[in-house]
């Protein structure tokens, strides 16, 4: 944590806080981490709705990524969106609605990242970015976050939003399941498996050229928000 918080200082004396202007366009960097240490999956409650009767290896896999279990899952794909990331394969989908990938040469938290990437503390999960517009709250469109159907890890999928109003807004609504161990009250005790469900839910106000830390007892997450220049 010593080493975020110091880089978090320093990107932050690399600009000034500028004010919002209508028509403005932004470039969105974000870091996605998993805590190593799962003290935190015990200390905290964890919702656990269903039991998974049909225990299969490909069912249970399925299920991590929230993809076989549509009561859990959050995102809703009739639902407008601005684009999709997949954060085993690191790439997004093909763009819509007037946004772009931002280049990886305009990265500012790379080594925040590298850190991440190699520290016994935390597992990177995903590092990417966007180029948007400033939409209203009612306008502006969420990124999907999407992870593959049979994911062997914990990793959160769902939506981020930024939106503008006198400040920028960043909304954070993702969630992540795991069998973590069986029903023994199930006439299928040797099969059914029990889900924890995991959410990571926040809406954070804030400027751009800030760099914000989120997270919860599981999961983390850095946001930089800085207005694009061609």
């Amino acid at each position: 944590m010593f080493i975020i918080k110091k880089m978090m200082c320093i990107t932050l004396l690399l600009g000034f806080t500028l004010p919002l202007y209508a028509g403005q366009y932004y470039s969105v960097e974000v870091v996605l981490f998993k805590h190593l240490n799962t003290q935190g999956m015990h200390d905290e409650y964890w919702t656990r709705p269903k039991v998974i009767t049909d225990n299969t290896p490909e069912n249970i896999l399925s299920d991590n990524s929230i993809n076989s279990n549509p009561e859990q899952n959050i995102l809703n794909n009739d639902r407008p969106i601005w684009a999709e990331y997949n954060i085993q394969n690191q790439q997004f989908l093909p763009m819509t609605n007037g946004i772009s990938q931002l280049r990886v040469q305009s990265y500012r938290l790379t080594g925040v990242a590298d850190h991440l990437r190699f520290s016994d503390n935390y597992k990177l999960l995903a590092h990417f970015g966007w180029v948007q517009g400033s939409r209203s709250k009612q306008r502006a469109l969420p990124i999907r976050l999407t992870s593959n159907k049979f994911a062997t890890d914990i990793i959160p999928i769902g939506e981020l939003k930024l939106y503008a109003s006198r400040f920028l807004h960043i909304q954070v609504d993702l969630k992540a399941t795991q069998c973590t161990d069986t029903d023994k009250t199930s006439e299928h005790s040797s099969q059914a498996c029990v889900n924890q469900v995991y959410t990571f839910k926040q809406n954070r106000k804030m400027r751009s050229r800030e760099l914000h830390y989120l997270d919860n007892p599981v999961f983390g997450m850095l946001i930089y928000v800085t207005p694009f220049s061609s």
